[in-house]
């Protein structure tokens, strides 16, 4: 399994994004079953910051989960980031079956503005 703590690949304003975690059983190494979970992952400047600086979930497609082979892609379109600023933020991914609420991971992401201009 991942750990907590992670620093994702960043994000570049107006470009594609996708990052993919797999979720593995520790003691066997096989992919954790997540069929029937669902998936919220929240961007924000802090961890206590009321400001919402984008929603993924797996409501809003932003989020999948492949569940027998333990996969959850993030995936944001290039219109998508177009509306972030860059900036160093704080998430954490919320996992949820009946009866469980897990969060397994969380950390840092950084929004760039990327070099290259269409000019």
């Amino acid at each position: 399994m991942a750990e907590a703590g992670i620093t994702l690949k960043p994000v570049y304003v107006g470009c594609s994004y996708q990052y993919q975690f797999v979720f593995t059983d520790t003691d066997t190494g096989q992919p954790l079953d997540l069929s029937g979970y669902t998936a919220e992952m929240q961007w924000r400047l802090t961890t206590s910051a009321e400001t919402l600086i984008c929603s993924l979930t797996t409501a809003n497609g932003r989020l999948t989960i492949d569940g027998l082979s333990g996969k959850i892609t993030l995936a944001l379109t290039a219109v998508e980031t177009a509306a972030l600023t860059a900036n160093v933020i704080q998430w954490d991914l919320i996992l949820t079956t009946t009866g469980h609420v897990w969060c397994p991971l969380g950390g840092t992401l950084t929004i760039k503005q990327p070099v290259t201009h269409g000019d």
